[in-house]
This record gives structure tokens, sequence and C-alpha cells, in this order.
């Protein structure tokens, strides 16, 4: 008898190790190297950026690289969580334990990496390959013209300096996006992203079916002074052939959006949502959009109160 209890004690034991393996594991809380500052200024600027990597069912710490520091403190990083995604240098002005400071929108500088580029499964690069692949990516001249946005080597522009909370963003497969204080329900999302999608010429067509999923994920990336949020969206939508048989063969294509919603859920809804049209190369659009949106000025009557 005692024999059997403990052989099922075991087995609960191992079921119990198991089921937290498969779903505790999931969960992740959070980067917990030495670049902190780093990690926070990338998800802040960078979209489609999740502050870590992400190798199903599981996340861990994704790839920062410390490259060189300038006279007055200045980091350069470079930056990677899969080589599916961008391979970023970033530029952190300033830090303390609390905070990091930057530069908008001259903070990064990403690039996709070609195929044959990319590392082999578990698809991460070693530090010596990252820069490697950086460095083939990346002239020396586009590397000093981005120094000099950053005021490489000079002393600090107070005025230009934005800033974001360095904190650990937890993040689960359940549930695998961050979200801010101003919480957007799931459809208005969506609405919105297709109307944005309409109107640059995407076709949602008869053949897009209910139960095809659109909306994938909503990120939120910072915070300005008065509470505004800016978010990247990603959602996606199929055509199929000609419609006799709907899911004979389809296309998958993807939509990827910026948006920024004021503290109280308002928004202009003509204005507070951006399709980007490269993702690698979007410093201009995040720029428009923020300016278009008083980010960083105080707040005033400029929502249409289409949120809910």
């Amino acid at each position: 008898m005692r024999k059997r209890k403990r052989i099922t004690i075991s087995l609960l034991s191992l079921l119990f190790v198991l089921i937290m393996g498969l779903f505790g594991g999931c969960a992740y809380n959070g980067y917990n190297g030495k670049y902190k500052g780093a990690v926070t200024l990338a998800y802040t600027a960078i979209p489609d950026t999740l502050g870590s990597w992400f190798f199903g069912p599981n996340y861990g710490d994704a790839s920062v690289v410390l490259m060189e520091k300038d006279t007055q403190g200045r980091a350069l990083y470079l930056y990677l969580e899969k080589t599916e995604g961008p391979l970023s240098a970033l530029i952190v002005q300033k830090e303390d334990k609390k905070t990091v400071y930057f530069y908008p929108e001259d903070c990064f500088l990403s690039f996709k990496i070609p195929q044959d580029m990319q590392g082999e499964e578990p698809k991460r690069l070693s530090t010596s390959k990252m820069k490697l692949v950086f460095n083939a990516l990346c002239p020396e001249a586009k590397l000093q013209e981005f120094k000099e946005l950053n005021d490489w080597g000079l002393a600090f522009q107070e005025d230009k300096l934005e800033s974001a909370n360095i904190k650990k963003q937890a993040l689960s497969v359940v549930k695998n996006y961050r979200s801010g204080k101003v919480k957007i329900s799931i459809n208005t999302w969506e609405k919105y992203m297709k109307s944005v999608g309409v109107k640059n010429g995407h076709n949602f067509d008869s053949h897009f079916e209910v139960n095809d999923s659109f909306y994938t994920v909503a990120n939120w990336m910072a915070t300005d002074k008065y509470g505004r949020e800016l978010y990247y969206l990603e959602g996606y939508y199929y055509t199929y052939g000609d419609g006799t048989v709907p899911h004979l063969s389809y296309v998958r294509t993807y939509l990827e959006m910026v948006a920024i919603v004021n503290p109280d859920k308002t928004f202009n809804s003509e204005t507070f949502m951006v399709e980007l049209t490269d993702k690698y190369n979007c410093q201009a659009q995040l720029k428009a959009l923020k300016e278009v949106n008083n980010w960083n000025k105080p707040l005033s009557i400029n929502g249409d109160g289409g949120a809910v």
C-alpha cells in the first residue's frame, strides 16, 4: 500500500512539473540582463518589438550587444529579438536605474536581415555574428550619420531628450502583448485598422470569412508627458483564389500600423492611426504621427470620442 502511495505521489508530482513547464514556462517576467535601458528603448521606439525573444512556447531575453561609448557616456548598442525581425542599432543618450533618455525617432537604425545571413534554429545570432551582419548591412557613412543625429561626442541637447521608465515587462503566450493604461477594445482596433487598410487599397474581398482571424496584436510602446499612448498594431487578412473553392488557395496579407490615443480613450479618427509603409525605415512616419496628434503637448480637445 505504501509503495503504491509513493508511486501515486510521484506520478502526481511529475504531472505537476509537466503542467508547470507547459503553462508556467510560457510566462516571461521581463529582461534580466545588464542592458535594461537599451531594451526599454527598443520596445519604446521600434515598432514590432516585444522586448524579448519568443521561441514558442517560451520567451527569453533579447540579444543586446554594447558596441561603444562616447566621451559623454552615450552608448551604442545592437539589438535583436529574432532573425525574421529588425536588427537595430540604438543610441542611449543617458540612463539611471529608473529612466532611459534618448532622442526620439533619431535613436534607432534598423535593417532587415537577408535570408542567407540568418542564423540556424533556434534562429539566434551570436554576438560576433550580430556584429558581422550589422557591419555588412550598415555602411560606415550611414553609421556616422546616425551618430551625428545623436550628437555623438558632443554635449547633450536637453531640449531634444525624451525618456521612458525602465521596468520589467512581463509577457505570456496566452496574452502576448504589452498593455498600456488606456484600454481600447479589440473590436475598436479592428474597426479602424480595416478602415485605414481600405483607404490604402487593401482588398477585404467577398471571400473574407467571419471566422478568419484578422486582429493579432496591439502592443503599447510609449506614453507621453500627458498620458497619450503610442501603440504598434498588427493584423492580417486572407484573399482567396477565384472564389469557387475559397480555401483551396489564399494569400495572407499583413497590415502594420501605429496609433496614438488620448488618456480618456478619445482620438481623431482621421489622424490617430497610420499604416507603416516600411517598418525598417519608419522614423519619418512616427515623427509625423506624433506631430499631428500633439505628442508631449498639453492636452486639448483633439479627440472625437470614437474609442469605447
